[in-house]
């Protein structure tokens, strides 16, 4: 195989997390459809140091028909309110501006340009997602974003001012495809807002359930760097927030449009001391994912020995990951109480854990946190299940037990 960046043949497996269905694949119970899997497998390059997966999902399997919406957590809605208003604070676009967004999904980051009064366009695969933007009253071309339709918007917009990406830019299989589009939109002096969840951070706090088939690419700032290079564009800034366990905001332009900002220095920088770019860091990353796969094990085992029940909390993507890399299946966790409706009466992927309305559902004597990632929007909601004795499994950075 060869680097999904640079095209080496100099790739080593870090991590085999088993064969598994891609994470989002919830089938409806009546159905009966069984859910394939494939290898999920994390490879490192030594050449441009891309970590990545091994095997590729087809992207009309993953994101045409599936049951994500951006919009379902509160805290997200604030996030993406926070990023538009600093996009709108410090490069002060003009409403005649259009303000791009790739994968939108359903909509939510553009709301608030919108609301302003700003031209918006979103573009995303996902068939029910793209409605739910439409029915928003913002303008959405139902497509995967490519060099392709880069030029269909291109010959109907004009180049673009503002493009944003909230964790789409390491879901394209193609993705040199992706950002020749990119470079063909992009004004010269446009900026691209690349939003990624941040591998240091994923090293750091153990979070193997962020690594799914939809997750092709896992950027730090360097190998991210690299792919851009090869496109003429160049990260000037960037930005650290919590939001899905750690996330980085590159603000990326033309090379040599705006001067690198101190920032950026210092977290280029930080890379190298931490040497999250060196193939021994992956490879003790290896080892603590499985440390903490038998810890997690282990809590349950002895919770079932205490004859407690046990529910999943939420259903996210990252949820199959866990669950299938842990063997926990329906004899283990016979339910996963979500708040989307959409995923209301299926199976989690790999399993027969039926997924159940939130709103509904009696409470267990323990919830295994899968949504680990809105864990104090999720605790506040919980205060009164704890209060009155419920515990909650937090897996992640390493399995804990939360009380009351």
């Amino acid at each position: 195989m060869n680097c999904r960046s640079c095209s080496s043949t100099s790739l080593q497996l870090v991590i085999d997390l088993g064969y598994q269905p891609w994470g989002n694949d919830f089938q409806l119970i009546e159905n009966h459809i069984y859910t394939e899997k494939y290898p999920l497998e994390l490879y490192f390059c030594h050449n441009c140091t891309l970590t990545q997966l091994g095997f590729t999902v087809p992207k009309e399997i993953m994101f045409v028909s599936h049951s994500y919406l951006s919009g379902t957590t509160r805290t997200l809605r604030k996030h993406f309110e926070h990023v538009a208003s600093e996009i709108i604070n410090r490069f002060k676009p003009s409403p005649s501006c259009l303000i791009l967004d790739i994968g939108g999904n359903d909509g939510t980051f553009l709301e608030h340009f919108h609301n302003l009064g700003f031209r918006t366009l979103n573009i995303d695969s996902g068939t029910a997602q793209s409605q739910v933007s439409i029915e928003k009253g913002l303008p959405t071309i139902n497509d995967f974003f490519s060099l392709e339709s880069a030029s269909e918007i291109l010959d109907s917009y004009g180049t673009v001012d503002i493009i944003h990406a909230a964790g789409i830019l390491f879901h394209l299989e193609n993705i040199h495809d992706a950002f020749n589009g990119i470079r063909l939109l992009l004004d010269k002096k446009g900026i691209l807002v690349a939003e990624f969840i941040y591998l240091p951070t994923m090293i750091e706090k153990t979070q193997y359930d962020q690594i799914y088939h939809e997750h092709l690419l896992y950027y730090t700032l360097t190998s991210f760097q690299s792919l851009l290079s090869q496109h003429g564009l160049e990260i000037f800034d960037c930005d650290f927030f919590p939001i899905h366990g750690g996330t980085c905001i590159a603000y990326i332009s033309h090379s040599n449009a705006y001067a690198l900002t101190r920032r950026l220095k210092k977290a280029f920088n930080d890379e190298i001391i931490k040497k999250v770019t060196h193939i021994e860091t992956m490879l003790k990353f290896s080892e603590n994912v499985n440390n903490s796969g038998l810890a997690l094990r282990s809590i349950i085992d002895h919770l079932i020995l205490e004859d407690k029940t046990i529910f999943a909390l939420g259903a996210p993507v990252k949820g199959s990951t866990l669950l299938n890399y842990n063997r926990i299946d329906e004899k283990i966790v016979p339910f996963a109480v979500e708040k989307n409706l959409f995923k209301i009466g299926t199976y989690f992927p790999g399993t027969k854990i039926e997924v159940i309305e939130e709103d509904f559902a009696n409470h267990p004597d323990v919830y295994l946190l899968l949504s680990w990632n809105f864990k104090d929007e999720i605790l506040s909601n919980y205060a009164d299940f704890l209060k009155n004795g419920g515990q909650v499994i937090n897996p992640i950075p390493f399995p804990e037990i939360i009380n009351g």
